[in-house]
């Protein structure tokens, strides 16, 4: 704890500024453009700018500084989707055609939206086309509300994922290390000519093939597809329903290189066995199609990749995913048990105050502010809906959000994969609940509007705290520019949205993505709230036993051959496509096979900055394209 030094400094606050005011607007643009954000290649650029500005003005920057701004830049990166984007999409569903061939107990759907999810129809607020306008004010304090309190239980959970997962069972975080070489490449002088011969070539390459694929728009037509090539289409004659294709962002390929190669190697064989020949038995085979006759009479040969991806997973694979993510993570529980029991005795200490030292935040004061945000959320949940059962949100706020968030954080520090609940957990658990007594606004309201269930940023946020101790930075001040991130991050996109909506409508062909992707949530959501989905409890509970079994089954392989395979890789692929885990695994094989028996150990030194590069690379030219289409398309939609 000694050696711990202090990182939130007047720079770093006043970078993570500067990148709300400029990252954020670019980043929503490219939302409404192509469906994708800046997100992580943007982060590095930023971050490389903004130091070597300071070097050239004569101020060094400590590591800790450069850790936390890295931190703050990444945070606002992860805001810059659209905070509320969804209040305009709730706005295009009240009015849509979709919404209107629904009905929801004999009431036409627009009208089953409440005042406080969106404007009743007929509103001046349709056409004025702008955030600030008087009815949009309930919507935006409830959305509002509901990212507050989901912010606050994150953050909550997160120290105490930290303290059960970095502390005690001390696993590795690998990507934790990627972010610890990127601070030291920017902050140590003395190290700089030493990594820069291992950051240069990463760099020079994501720089150019950045160019290549972000420049496409900027043409006018796309050199390379983006966010992904579909080979779907091409195999669909000979797989019909299989979902196939790669990722064209090069971080997609690198990053498997601090991925271990048993953990990649279960990820791509689940990924092609669920998505490639599971999507295709379900549809050939008579007996797994008259389990799912929606999803055989929805399938049409010529399909591209994303609808077949977003059918069959609504189709199929949606209460097969929650149940096995349930049985996962009561076997992460169950194997890190003696883990999760010291956390839990060092809650009770200290909530005797009689609690060891630690380098983290207080784990009385994270359970308080858990406790108080998810209750808070429960409150707020029951007051706006209060004849749906309150102990379903109650149990899901406190006890589901916690085993998905320990989940993640077991599965990030073992492989560095991500792994969060599945989208549409809370949409399935009100699907199954009986509730004859519900008024048509709360039957609409109980799928859209959840309760806070935490857990999505626990995985991420304790390798970053790891990152912090390796870094001898002070994880207080992670903490601490993480909601400076968040409160300003709200705040620009919020303006940013309402600009981008007032030049044009949404959807509209001035913002293409949404022409495709809103029509596709608003039949989603219809289908749901009118019961048009087919899911039984005795999938979901047959899936989380044989993801149980399964998972208990691959843990015991590995000790026993003594191979590095894990059931993290089971999860992943379960969860992700061949899009990201042909990409994962050639660059984890490239690694372990052909990188480190030619190079040895410099390799494992050298790989961490590589990777770092090509972030840096790709980061610095996204910024730019998308920059210099946002200048050429200033003046597009003028008349003149």
């Amino acid at each position: 704890m000694e050696q711990l030094e202090r990182g939130l400094s007047w720079r770093a606050l006043l970078l993570v500024i500067l990148t709300a005011l400029v990252f954020i607007p670019a980043s929503t643009y490219l939302y409404l453009v192509a469906g994708v954000t800046l997100g992580a290649v943007g982060t590095y650029a930023m971050l490389v700018i903004f130091t070597y500005i300071m070097r050239m003005m004569g101020l060094e920057l400590r590591k800790q500084e450069v850790f936390v701004m890295y931190v703050g830049v990444a945070a606002v990166a992860g805001l810059a989707s659209t905070s509320y984007f969804l209040i305009i999409y709730r706005m295009y569903f009240v009015e849509s055609p979709i919404a209107r061939s629904y009905t929801v107990m004999g009431v036409p759907l627009p009208e089953a939206v409440p005042v406080w999810l969106a404007p009743p129809p007929g509103s001046s607020a349709y056409l004025a086309r702008t955030l600030l306008h008087p009815d949009l004010a309930a919507p935006i304090v409830a959305w509002t509300a509901s990212m507050v309190l989901g912010m606050l239980a994150e953050l909550s959970l997160v120290i105490v994922a930290s303290h059960a997962f970095v502390e005690v069972q001390k696993l590795p975080f690998p990507f934790a290390r990627v972010d610890a070489a990127v601070v030291e490449m920017l902050s140590s002088g003395e190290r700089f000519r030493e990594v820069v011969r291992y950051l240069m070539p990463g760099f020079y390459l994501g720089l150019v093939y950045g160019f290549i694929l972000y420049l496409g728009p900027f043409l006018g037509f796309p050199l390379i597809p983006i966010p992904f090539i579909d080979f779907t289409r091409l195999i669909s004659a000979t797989l019909p329903g299989a979902v196939l294709g790669v990722a064209t962002s090069l971080m997609a390929w690198v990053g498997g290189m601090v991925v271990p190669l048993g953990i990649s190697a279960v990820a791509l064989a689940t990924s092609l066995a669920v998505w490639v020949f599971g999507n295709y038995l379900v549809l050939t085979n008579p007996f797994l199609r008259s389990l799912f006759p929606e999803w055989a009479a929805e399938y049409y040969q010529g399909m591209d990749l994303t609808r077949v991806l977003q059918r069959s997973q609504v189709r199929v694979w949606l209460p097969v995913q929650i149940g096995a993510a349930l049985g996962f993570a009561a076997l992460v529980l169950l194997k890190y048990r003696r883990a999760v029991a010291t956390t839990g005795r060092a809650i009770y200490a200290s909530l005797r105050g009689a609690g060891g030292r630690s380098s983290l935040p207080s784990l009385r004061l994270a359970l308080a502010c858990y406790l108080a945000s998810t209750l808070s959320s429960v409150a707020l949940f029951h007051y706006l809906m209060p004849n749906f059962p309150v102990a379903v949100p109650l149990v899901m706020s406190l006890v589901v959000g916690t085993l998905m968030g320990f989940a993640s954080a077991s599965i990030v520090g073992e492989s560095g994969a991500g792994f969060s609940a599945p989208g549409f957990l809370w949409h399935t658990i009100v699907y199954l609940t009986p509730a004859s007594n519900l008024t048509p606004q709360e039957a609409y309201s109980v799928f859209v509007y959840p309760p806070v269930i935490a857990g999505s940023m626990t995985g991420g946020g304790a390798q970053t705290i790891k990152a912090a101790l390796l870094t001898s930075t002070k994880p207080t001040d992670v903490v601490k520019v993480w909601i400076v991130a968040f409160l300003f991050g709200v705040l620009v996109n919020f303006l940013s949205l309402d600009m981008l909506w007032r030049i044009a409508p949404i959807p509209s062909s001035a913002y293409p993505s949404t022409v495709v992707s809103m029509p596709a949530t608003a039949m989603i959501d219809a289908l749901l709230v009118t019961r048009g989905l087919r899911i039984s409890p005795q999938m979901l509970a047959g899936s989380a036993a044989a993801m149980a079994a399964l998972a208990a089954t691959v843990e015991l392989l590995g000790k026993l051959l003594k191979v590095g395979i894990s059931a993290s890789g089971l999860m992943i692929g379960l969860f992700s496509p061949p899009i990201t885990t042909i990409p994962l695994f050639v660059g984890s094989a490239l690694s372990s096979l052909v990188m480190r028996r030619r190079f040895g150990e410099h390799w494992d030194q050298a790989k961490n900055v590589l990777v770092a590069g090509v972030l840096v690379g790709e980061g610095l030219a996204a910024t730019v394209a998308v920059i210099s289409l946002m200048l050429i398309k200033a003046v597009w939609l003028w008349p003149w």
